[in-house]
């Protein structure tokens, strides 16, 4: 170092790092015993970790972060508590992972009902999917706010309307207007008349306080239609009609040969 050197003060280096380390807690519970009901009781342990099987909240939030945005199996997120000294079993992971996230399912619920209120228009598809090698449906439902999935057996009508209600349960109203949708829909008279005498007229019955969507987007599959207000038709179902006509004037022939020659080229590279 040259000799004439002066100290300009100190400068800061920010370096992360990670530290894992386990934090086991031993709760020290009083414990009383009454003699005439044969009944011991017991101090309660605080929230954060009463009922959960001896794990605290740490752990519990670690397995959804490791299952998620890590992409790791169950057996891999075994092997890595396990890895640390955290004894678990495979069995709690499994039923932490199903079912140890109610909060979860209830914050789902309030965005999505929030969502599709204060949205403009609630767009809806839905695309085929095996669950536990069943064929299911997953409807996507979306705005420009929120993104939601839901997985249903079936795509008919009335599980489109329980997608589109947050599963609330349904309201039904027998009157003059239904008498009209019963008319559009050719339902037979013999079926109208058993509907008639055996539904209230202009009584609500079972009510839900889901939000109400006034324009929806969809495709033209009859299950969307007469749901909402208004339906709009989705511009991306719209188009594959256009990739089906073939121009006769030499200048749109032309356009078409070279859009067909930049995708083919896109997919080459």
């Amino acid at each position: 170092m040259p000799d004439d050197l002066e100290f300009k003060g100190y400068e800061d280096v920010v370096v992360q790092d990670w530290v894992i380390v386990t934090d086991n807690v031993k709760y020290r519970r009083e414990v009383y015993y009454s003699p005439s009901r044969r009944k011991s009781y017991r101090g309660e342990l605080p929230e954060g970790v009463r009922g959960q099987g001896g794990y605290g909240p740490g752990i519990r939030a670690l397995i959804p972060m490791l299952k998620t945005e890590g992409n790791q199996s169950e057996k891999r997120i075994l092997g890595f508590f396990r890895n640390f000294g955290i004894e678990v079993s495979a069995a709690y992971i499994s039923r932490q992972w199903t079912g140890g996230y109610d909060v979860f399912h209830q914050e789902k619920s309030d965005l999505y009902r929030s969502g599709i209120a204060n949205s403009p228009f609630t767009q809806i598809d839905a695309t085929g999917g095996l669950v536990n090698g069943v064929n299911q449906h997953c409807h996507i439902v979306c705005s420009p706010l929120f993104t939601a999935y839901h997985t249903t057996p079936a795509k008919d009508r009335l599980s489109v309307l329980a997608v589109l209600t947050g599963f609330a349960p349904p309201r039904y109203m027998y009157n003059q207007h239904a008498c009209g949708l019963l008319d559009l829909f050719n339902l037979s008279g013999k079926a109208r008349v058993a509907i008639g005498a055996q539904l209230p007229s202009d009584t609500a019955m079972d009510e839900t306080e889901f939000p109400v969507i006034d324009t929806l987007l969809a495709d033209d599959a009859p299950q969307f239609k007469l749901l909402t207000r208004c339906l709009g038709l989705c511009w991306v179902h719209d188009g594959r009609h256009y990739k089906k006509l073939r121009p006769v004037v030499p200048e749109h022939q032309s356009a078409l040969a070279v859009d067909a020659g930049r995708k083919l080229t896109s997919r080459t590279d």
